[in-house]
């Protein structure tokens, strides 16, 4: 008996098998430049450990190239690409994640936006309780006793980050005028963006 007609005669329908979803087609480009590069990186793969400070040289070469190749299919497909093929033989990814924006450096970057500067950074505050309240027993009983307005700075700190919203790595992606009028917050290092993959295609 067939499994389908077995499955039918105890009252279960069978489901029917999920076709395979097709692998997405990333942007490819080609570069010759590439290709010295490119073996390299493959061949520190392969050589593990002491392929590793030929890998790190070749992930350099590589990365600046492709990032351009990144924005120019960003702007083709009028979104942020986070992964291109080059040569047929790497996939380079570049998300969209980047560090903490240091508050001493908080100032330049609302100047730079402006009015704009919620669209692009989000402020992120917490309140912690500080670490010499929490180790003593005291103090703690203290503070859940009683924990008045006028004594929440005794108790508290509140700390502050900011983050890089998605839109801001899409317009630097996608926006030429954008990434010519910004793209310094990059090349100085207050924006700090996660650091690309380089893997085998």
């Amino acid at each position: 008996m067939a499994l389908n007609d077995a499955l039918g005669s105890l009252g279960i329908e069978a489901k029917p098998k999920k076709a395979k979803s097709k692998k997405k087609e990333l942007p490819a480009y080609t570069n010759k430049a590439l290709d010295k590069p490119i073996t390299k990186f493959l061949a520190g793969l392969k050589a593990k450990k002491d392929g590793e400070a030929k890998m790190a040289t070749a992930h350099a070469e590589i990365a600046d190239t492709a990032e351009e190749f990144r924005i120019e299919a960003s702007r083709q497909k009028g979104e942020a690409q986070a992964s291109i093929t080059i040569n047929g033989k790497i996939r380079f990814t570049q998300q969209g994640k980047y560090s903490n924006i240091d508050p001493e450096q908080i100032g330049e970057i609302e100047e730079e936006f402006g009015d704009d500067v919620s669209q692009y950074i989000a402020v992120k505050s917490g309140v912690a309780v500080k670490s010499e309240v929490l180790g003593n027993k005291e103090k703690l009983q203290e503070l859940i006793e009683a924990v008045g307005q006028d004594r929440f700075n005794d108790f508290f700190e509140i700390t502050k980050s900011y983050a890089v919203q998605p839109m801001l790595h899409e317009k630097l992606s996608v926006d030429e005028k954008f990434l010519e009028e910004h793209g310094h917050l990059l090349e100085s290092g207050i924006l700090k963006r996660n650091k690309p993959t380089v893997v085998p295609a």
